[in-house]
């Protein structure tokens, strides 16, 4: 695990909400990554000038049709490193 870690490789996790694995790889799901970025402008910039939290996005997706979304998953999401182009290993 160390030596994949190193190399920059997945250690089989499952992929994480708008990505999809392929050959090892996180490829963009288009469709899922739509929604992942509404999460983030949301929380950054607010809607209609109100900001979002946690509970209110938690709210606003499950306003859409797919996934449930759940506060513990909006934070998961917001909270996750891979979005930010590093690798998970160890929940760290």
């Amino acid at each position: 695990m160390i030596e994949r870690h190193n190399k920059g490789l997945r250690n089989r996790a499952k992929p994480p909400f708008g990505y999809d694995l392929v050959n090892g790889q996180l490829i963009v799901n288009e469709e899922q990554a739509e929604i992942v970025r509404n999460i983030f402008n949301w929380y950054a910039y607010g809607d209609e000038n109100d900001a979002c939290g946690f509970r209110e996005l938690e709210v606003k997706l499950n306003r859409g049709k797919g996934r449930e979304w759940t506060y513990s998953s909006v934070r998961y999401a917001l909270m996750n490193p891979v979005y930010c182009g590093k690798l998970r290993w160890c929940n760290k």
